[in-house]
């Protein structure tokens, strides 16, 4: 009996016991699994904060696109290739390395760089010279835009003549009436005129400049002029650019061309261009604008005039963003002008 009872005392003691100990463990299991979940929970949230950055990154990562429009594909040896550039950049002061280069095959003719800093849309003119020794052929003119460990490239190709072998041919078409379709080849765009007093034509698909004779605008005052017909070489013209500005506005109203003129006597590309800009808004005729010497001012000429109406500047315009918009603004029109069924 004592045995039992004992026996007893002991199990309940041991049960007792045993509860306790566990009571006891109990919070220390508990900050242990939550020491777990919290590191767990850390280790997701850094999973998906880094999941987060990388796709921001790649997300906000630099475009740069390059397009080439080149002013004419057909030169003499020593001539200059000039085209326009457009380079577009998807963030703001993106540094660009452009390089240049004239390739014939694996060789290399001309090759020159420059570093640009590209913010949106970059529109701009680019020159390179043809050396005077080149030989007669095809080439490739290669423009690649490098950016962020990057690079996009656009080409496009020219015909160059050597300078001796066309001025035979020139000489032969001064003493021989072109009446032939030989005489007359084509180039890849129109012959522009590039200054006051000279003519442009295209032999054996270059452009070529010759002057004028017996022309108002060419600094004499010749045997047909008088100060009335050609104020710019007989007349006295005023010394000060506004005043050249204000008098080319008065005389557009009656005569285009006078007034052209009278812009170019200011010389400079960029003086000239102003006082044109200014003269085509006294004007309904486009034709104004092709007296500019920038391609991109007169391309934004042109299509003052299409937002007005005139649309036959369209096919003078170069860039091809604009001259498709100004195609659009066209036919728009033309279909608004249609009688509703």
């Amino acid at each position: 009996m004592i045995v039992s009872h004992l026996s007893r005392a002991g199990a309940w003691y041991g049960t007792s016991a045993n509860n306790h100990s566990f009571g006891s463990l109990t919070p220390v299991v508990g900050m242990e699994v939550r020491k777990k979940y919290l590191l767990a929970g850390s280790i997701i949230f850094f999973v998906i904060l880094m999941g987060v950055l990388s796709w921001f990154f790649f997300a906000k990562q630099v475009e740069v696109t390059l397009m080439l429009q080149p002013m004419t594909t057909t030169l003499l040896a020593g001539q200059t290739v000039v085209f326009e550039k457009v380079v577009t950049a998807s963030r703001q002061k993106t540094p660009v390395e452009v390089t240049y280069e004239i390739v014939a095959g694996a060789n290399k003719i001309v090759e020159k760089q420059e570093k640009l800093l590209i913010s949106g849309m970059s529109k701009s003119q680019s020159r390179i010279l043809l050396p005077n020794d080149v030989q007669s052929g095809d080439y490739v003119v290669k423009v690649a835009a490098v950016f962020d460990g990057r690079e996009v490239h656009d080409q496009f190709k020219i015909t160059v003549n050597a300078a001796e072998e066309l001025l035979p041919s020139v000489k032969q078409q001064s003493s021989v009436p072109e009446t032939t379709a030989e005489l007359a080849p084509v180039c890849a765009q129109p012959c522009t005129v590039v200054g006051p007093c000279l003519s442009a034509k295209c032999v054996r698909g270059a452009c070529v400049s010759e002057p004028i004779t017996s022309c108002c605008g060419n600094g004499k005052c010749e045997s047909v002029e008088t100060p009335t017909s050609c104020a710019t070489d007989c007349g006295e013209l005023a010394a000060s650019k506004e005043t050249v500005v204000e008098t080319a506005k008065s005389v557009v109203k009656r005569d285009v061309g006078q007034a052209v003129l009278l812009c170019n006597s200011l010389i400079e590309d960029e003086a000239v261009d102003s006082c044109i800009e200014q003269v085509s808004r006294e004007t309904t005729t486009s034709g104004v604008c092709d007296g500019m010497r920038s391609p991109e001012r007169r391309d934004s000429c042109y299509m003052q005039f299409a937002l007005n109406g005139d649309f036959s500047g369209c096919d003078k315009i170069v860039d091809r963003y604009q001259s498709n918009s100004c195609s659009y603004l066209e036919q728009a029109k033309a279909f608004q002008a249609q009688p509703a069924v």
